[in-house]
């Protein structure tokens, strides 16, 4: 009963969500989106086929060498994903917590495509050039082809090697509030905060990209804590919607603008933004200002209480629980997750 309602929630929960990515070799450092906008879950008992595929774009800075010639890669790339896991569900409760957990074992090699969306431009250095023009019958591919097969590749081996550890979702039920991300997590643990939870996370845009989180319920309202530590950004609370609106207008090339907001500013150092109670989800979307084409980096958290209370709040009563658990901003441990991401219970 549990997994067959686990499975027909699951893809309300995700269908539809930005999730960020991190950056390679810097993994509380993210620089990329993914959007999940299709979610589809069959189930025989606990065995339960599981289908996603989206979009999405990363940062890429990368020099390869091959015949004595570089090559670089120096920018968003864009692409699509389908993946299909197969495995099994279990569910576990921790009494004293009041965490309960669902856990996705997978079974098998998850079967993922994953393919580049644009042009990837390549800055060739060196004898590239004269290498190609002498002896491209022997190389047989152009430096952007090259790049692309290499990011068409990495991108489906990262793919599988995420997931291949499994897929964990808790709930607290002291507050409403979940928890999910890649890897199997103790019983009766919420794991580490993710983007959003905690100033320890840092996002970084460069100029004419993008980041886009949530959306998060807000109907008891939703404020934002920003401290941008470099450059400046634009900041949009919008409904989900609107941002994407924004991301396909991206996927598709052009500038990440366009979007009805419901608040918006452009910061330096720290500020805050809010928007009163509303009956759509709410993404935050971040870009470079336009008065500072620099990267800009910065660090942003909702309140755990006015998430919580938007959410609906506590699904069991937790006399000793007055207010969401969180963990102090001093032992606020760095996430271990990457694409983990905290929601309210509508979502």
């Amino acid at each position: 009963m549990l997994a067959e309602l686990a499975s027909a929630q699951a893809c309300d929960r995700i269908r539809g969500t930005f999730q960020a990515l991190p950056t390679t070799g810097r993994p509380n450092t993210m620089n990329g989106t993914l959007w999940i906008n299709g979610c589809h879950i069959t189930n025989t008992g606990t065995r339960v086929t599981f289908r996603i595929e989206g979009n999405g774009w990363q940062w890429i800075d990368e020099k390869k060498e091959k015949a004595g010639a570089t090559f670089t890669v120096r920018q968003y790339v864009r692409f699509g994903f389908v993946a299909t896991f197969a495995g099994t569900l279990d569910v576990g409760y921790d009494p004293a917590s009041h965490v309960a957990t669902i856990w996705l074992s997978l079974k098998g090699d998850p079967d993922v495509r994953f393919t580049p969306i644009g042009k990837l431009d390549v800055d060739a250095e060196g004898a590239w050039s004269s290498l190609l023009s002498a002896g491209a019958s022997l190389l047989a591919n152009s430096p952007e082809s090259s790049a692309r097969t290499s990011v068409k590749e990495q991108g489906a081996a990262a793919f599988k090697k995420q997931f291949a550890e499994g897929i964990s979702v808790a709930i607290d039920l002291c507050t409403g509030l979940t928890r999910s991300g890649i890897g199997h997590l103790p019983r009766g643990k919420m794991g580490p905060p993710g983007v959003g939870e905690t100033k320890q996370i840092e996002v970084e845009i460069q100029p004419g990209g993008v980041m886009i989180f949530g959306p998060q319920a807000a109907s008891k309202g939703l404020t934002v804590d920003v401290n941008v530590t470099k450059g400046a950004t634009r900041l949009s609370l919008m409904c989900s919607d609107q941002a994407q609106v924004i991301a396909k207008a991206f996927l598709g090339g052009r500038n990440p603008t366009g979007g009805s907001a419901l608040a918006s500013r452009d910061v330096r150092g720290k500020a805050s933004l809010h928007v009163s109670a509303a009956r759509c989800p709410i993404s935050l979307v971040a870009t470079v200002a336009p008065t500072a084409p620099e990267t800009a980096t910065l660090t942003w958290r909702r309140p755990a209480g006015e998430a919580s209370r938007s959410s609906g709040g506590a699904l069991i009563l937790c006399p000793e629980a007055a207010t969401p658990r969180a963990a102090p901003a001093s032992t606020e441990a760095p996430s271990r997750t990457p694409n983990s991401r905290t929601t309210g219970r509508s979502r």
